[in-house]
């Protein structure tokens, strides 16, 4: 079995830790948003105040992932020196 040549969507390298975060943050978006409309399709008549919390907690969690999705565009998971000019402005390096 030969190696996929040419651009990948994100590279696992000594440098480069984006792809396990790629993954885990996209698993869990499509896992939990299933998850909610399940149990609203389920519960669609006996929603109560537990339903409420569940779906701001949701709200909150979309937000975290498009916070992370934007990180990951930055260049967050890779060494300082593997992130593109472009984004170097918006990364701060601590003393």
């Amino acid at each position: 079995m030969s190696t996929p040549q040419g651009s990948r969507f994100s590279e696992y390298n000594p440098s480069d830790h984006q792809a396990p975060l790629w993954i885990a943050t996209s698993i869990t978006l499509a896992y939990t948003g299933l998850l909610l409309l399940v149990r609203l399709a389920i519960k669609i008549k006996l929603l109560a105040l537990d339903d409420l919390f569940l779906a701001v907690a949701h709200i909150v969690g979309i937000a975290q992932w498009g916070i992370m999705y934007a990180s990951l565009n930055d260049g967050v998971g890779r060494k300082v020196f593997g992130i593109e000019q472009s984004n170097a402005a918006k990364v701060r390096i601590l003393p």
